[in-house]
């Protein structure tokens, strides 16, 4: 795999088990009107490898349609989601 650009102003929060051991990552990206969260998760049995995860959860980010929405996101990362939500409105003033 070659190396992963991640854009600057990028934020990234890694989901992880109680022996935090990644399984998830959620990504905000700034946009040109405010910013843009992309997700990724590993499925139970894999391994979650940082740079595949980092990859989805950008180019989930990168696209913006309305078919494309945070419903979708699976229930552990809905979890953490408002906690980052509110991290990302902090930081992208």
């Amino acid at each position: 795999m070659t190396n992963l650009e991640i854009p600057k102003y990028t934020l990234i929060h890694y989901v992880r088990k109680n022996n935090g051991e990644p399984y998830g990552v959620l990504v905000a990206l700034k946009g040109e009107e405010g910013y843009h969260v992309g997700y990724s998760m590993c499925r139970k049995g894999d391994r979650f490898e940082k740079r595949m995860g980092l990859q989805i959860a950008i180019g989930r980010a990168n696209f913006d349609t309305e078919s494309h929405s945070l419903d979708n996101v699976p229930r552990d990362l809905k979890k953490v989601l408002p906690s980052f939500i509110n991290r990302c409105k902090r930081y992208y003033k």
